[in-house]
């Protein structure tokens, strides 16, 4: 009885890997929306580009692109002395909710 006590939580724990089993390499084109974002950094702003591909059996039927300007995002540095240095850009995390 004891050794199932302890085959248990390291099942559990061997099921909790890190693998990515929803990262996919081949997109189904027989039926699918495609959806690709990126980031282009200016000094005074980030455009955030969104593009939509509709497939239908294997066709693109549609492309849709939308492009957002938001702030960019500034990381202050100091130096030695504590001077502030000119600041760096650095870009957007992406987190993508799918319903």
């Amino acid at each position: 009885m004891k050794s199932i006590h302890l085959l248990l939580p390291a099942l559990l724990l061997w099921q909790c890997s890190s693998d990515k089993e929803d990262v996919t390499t081949d997109i189904n084109k027989d039926g699918s929306v495609e959806v690709l974002v990126s980031t282009t950094n200016t000094p005074d702003y980030t455009l955030l580009t969104t593009t939509h591909k509709v497939w239908v059996k294997g066709v693109l039927a549609k492309t849709v692109s939308r492009t957002d300007t938001i702030p960019a995002l500034e990381v202050e540095t100091k130096d030695e002395t504590g001077n502030a240095i000119a600041p760096k850009q650095r870009d957007y995390e992406f987190f993508i909710t799918v319903k």
